[in-house]
This record gives C-alpha cells, structure tokens and sequence, in this order.
C-alpha cells in the first residue's frame, strides 16, 4: 500500500498523527510564521492530548538551534520529487500554513488537492482556497488560540474522510487547469 511506503520511506510512525508545515524558506521567512506556529503548538499542547502528535517540516534540515516545543518536530528537508511530496500530503492529516500574508498558496493548493485539510489565517487568497469547516480551518488572522482550534478541529472531524473529500473537490472543482484556462479566455474575449 502506497500509504505504508510513505511511512517507510520517511521512517515515520503509522500510530502518529503527523501535523505537516511546508515552506521553502523555514526559518529566514519570517512571513511564513514558523516561530509563530511553535508558540501554537504549545498552546495546543496545554489544551489538547497531543502525545501522538509530530510535526514534520518540509524545506528544511534541523538547525543548529534548538527549538522547545512540547510537541515533537521531524524534519524531512527539501522533497523534490512529486512523488515524495504527494506521500507526505497523504501522511498528514493536516497541513498547516501560519503565515502573516498570503495570496494563493501552492501548499494550500497541494495539500486540498492531496486530500488533508488545511488550516490558516483567514485573510488574502487563503479564504478563496479554504472553506472554514468544509475543507479545512480559516482561524482569527493572528490568533494562536483560534489557530490552536482549527488543528483540533480538522483532526476530530475528519475520522471519516469527508473534510479530505472537500478539500479535493474544492481544487478539482474550482482549479483545475480547464476551469482556470477558461476563466482567463472570458476574460480576454471581455477585453475584446
């Protein structure tokens, strides 16, 4: 099973549920808000049984600094191949994307469209990809404790798989290279 060899690969632990955090620059972004997702991860820790929770970081090695966080962080470095990144989608069962300003993220994107919920702030293009409480989690722009809820929420709601199915009909039905071209041929002949 395709599932067993992501876990395999990455020697990561089936029993887990693996929160997933995805950016090229990790740690010299500071729009990507990774610092910023530690602190909502320990405030997680204090509201919620995380004990079989991991985080894992795509786009980048561990770093010579430490950081404290109540809930562990694995990190996979860059995952070049479409194939490998596919496999971490479908490991997590939440990607999360805590940055400060966005406007149409390729995680977000990639994640709906690999099936896992996503959660954000809700503001810039993140509301026109995320569904708050179809597909995903839009928390309070800021707010680590609605953050927080969001991870939460995904995980407890998507036991049965429906939050996955949202968020991948959401992409198939609104983003798919079709839609999109046709799109922009209306508006060209509009121009006309």
């Amino acid at each position: 099973d395709n599932n067993e060899n992501a876990f395999k690969k990455f020697n990561l632990d089936r029993q887990k549920n693996y929160i997933l955090f995805a950016s090229l620059k990790v740690f010299s972004d500071k729009r990507k808000g990774f610092t910023e997702l530690l602190k909502i991860l320990d405030y997680l820790s204090n509201i919620y049984e995380c004990k079989s929770m991991e985080l894992i970081v795509i786009g980048a090695v561990e770093q010579t600094t430490y950081f404290a966080t109540s809930i562990p962080i694995r990190y996979l470095g860059i995952v070049s191949s479409e194939e490998a990144m596919l496999m971490v989608y479908k490991i997590a069962e939440v990607t999360v994307v805590p940055s400060f300003c966005e406007n149409l993220s390729n995680t977000i994107m990639e994640s709906l469209a690999c099936s896992t919920p996503v959660v954000a702030f809700n503001i810039g293009g993140n509301r026109d990809m995320v569904d708050h409480k179809k597909n995903g989690y839009l928390a309070e722009p800021y707010s680590f404790e609605d953050f927080a809820n969001g991870i939460i929420w995904c995980l407890e709601h998507n036991s049965k798989g429906e939050i996955g199915k949202n968020a991948r009909r959401k992409v198939t039905e609104n983003f798919s290279i079709d839609i999109i071209s046709g799109m922009y041929k209306k508006l060209y002949e509009s121009l006309q």
